[in-house]
């Protein structure tokens, strides 16, 4: 996968990122970590996904520890093992034993370090128990915290972090770093489908690079000029902002039967309400209630949506384009 391929592997190549533009809070304080090669205390990472937290860390154990991990340093997913069971057992034995030297010349750390990704899914048991681990081991283990809401995290593990939000990816920066995966790929994107990339991974560099992807595989060989918004939203499986902008002068019957009935009405749904918000918010908030209304009978039914659904979404569009 793109993303793992071109996953920054050390702090410098992640502050790197910015394309030329100057460095965040946030980047200037995770050069001056690469930088000491330390950290003084836990750390809490939070922030929507895709924003870099993962690498982040991963990238931080590297600074410290180079390729000599084994023993050092502990990775879990919060959300897959997510109770009390998984501070008893695991993470309690290994920040109580020492680890294990496999060589007379092997370096000893100060400190070991556990990641722990997505910890706002762990139970409150569980982080009071991290609380405890924390302070009995202040002297020999380093935590780092990864969550998407702050707010889903124990203030007593709050207190005891320094914390970095993360906040989402510039378009600037999204594209640059498109730019650079399609350099190395040796594929060409057109002007309309990098304004189309850069617009749907909203900040998620993750999500940009995976759709990069998915959008080139998909098109096949059919033509290889270059990737356009065409091509990125059919990966998508939802119809173009584009389409929306132009429905004041086209019947929406016909609308319907040449450009949307192939896709789910979910989709469909969506991609107007997203097109809705930006260009025309008055009347967003005027339509609301109907709107919430519809998503709620739409996924009910599991997103396809029934016949009724469909023309109440119609009849919704009239409204719009009146």
């Amino acid at each position: 996968m793109w993303s793992e391929r071109y996953r920054p592997k050390d702090l410098k190549d992640l502050v790197g990122l910015e394309g030329g533009a100057p460095k965040s809070p946030l980047l200037v304080g995770l050069d001056t970590i690469g930088q000491r090669r330390t950290i003084d205390t836990h750390l809490l990472f939070y922030g929507k996904p895709g924003t870099g937290k993962t690498t982040a860390a991963m990238a931080i154990a590297k600074a410290i520890y180079g390729d000599d991990t084994h023993g050092w340093v502990m990775e879990l997913n919060a959300s897959d093992q997510r109770g009390i069971d998984i501070v008893r057992g695991p993470i309690s034995a290994f920040c109580d034993t020492e680890a294990l030297l496999t060589s007379p010349h092997q370096t000893v750390y100060p400190y070991k370090l556990v990641i722990l990704d997505e910890a706002d899914a762990m139970t409150l048991d569980a982080q009071k128990g991290l609380r405890h681990k924390m302070e009995s081991h202040a002297a020999s283990v380093r935590f780092i915290f990864m969550c998407n809401f702050l707010t889903q995290i124990h203030k007593a593990i709050r207190s005891r972090c320094f914390i970095f939000r993360f906040p989402p990816h510039s378009d600037g920066k999204v594209q640059h770093t498109l730019e650079r995966v399609a350099a190395a790929e040796g594929l060409t994107i057109a002007d309309d489908g990098m304004a189309a990339l850069v617009r749907e991974a909203g900040g998620d560099l993750r999500h940009a690079i995976h759709l990069l992807q998915g959008a080139w595989i998909s098109k096949g060989s059919s033509g290889r000029t270059g990737l356009t918004s065409e091509d990125v939203y059919d990966a998508l499986g939802k119809p173009p902002p584009a389409l929306w902008q132009s429905l004041n002068t086209k019947s929406l019957k016909a609308v319907w039967g040449t450009h949307l009935s192939h896709h789910l009405l979910v989709d469909v749904f969506y991609s107007f309400c997203d097109w809705l918000k930006v260009s025309r918010p008055p009347q967003w908030l005027e339509l609301l209630p109907q709107i919430a209304s519809l998503e709620r009978r739409i996924l009910a039914e599991g997103g396809s949506g029934l016949p009724v659904h469909r023309w109440t979404f119609m009849a919704l569009l009239g409204l719009v384009f009146k």
